[in-house]
């Protein structure tokens, strides 16, 4: 709900923490899927924070793995 809710807005970038955290797998595909589709057809910039490296990989375009607030590695799905 408060993914859609953010949506309606439509903000120049959205910002969400974690917003898989609730959902078991098959739902975090439909969600991230949907997300990607929504903000691309909005022109929309989207940061996402994930613990799931597989689900981030999956459905991004760039990558950011942070480690005790340093930047480890920055790049797209083929890095």
């Amino acid at each position: 709900m408060g993914i859609a809710q953010a949506l309606i807005r439509e903000p120049a970038v959205l910002l969400l923490d974690e917003p898989l955290s609730a959902l078991d797998l098959n739902y975090q595909f439909h969600v991230m899927d949907l997300l990607r589709r929504e903000t691309r057809r909005r022109g929309m910039v989207t940061v996402i924070v994930l613990h799931d490296l597989n689900v981030a990989l999956r459905h991004t375009d760039r990558v950011l793995m942070l480690k005790a607030g340093k930047l480890l590695a920055n790049g797209g799905r083929t890095k």
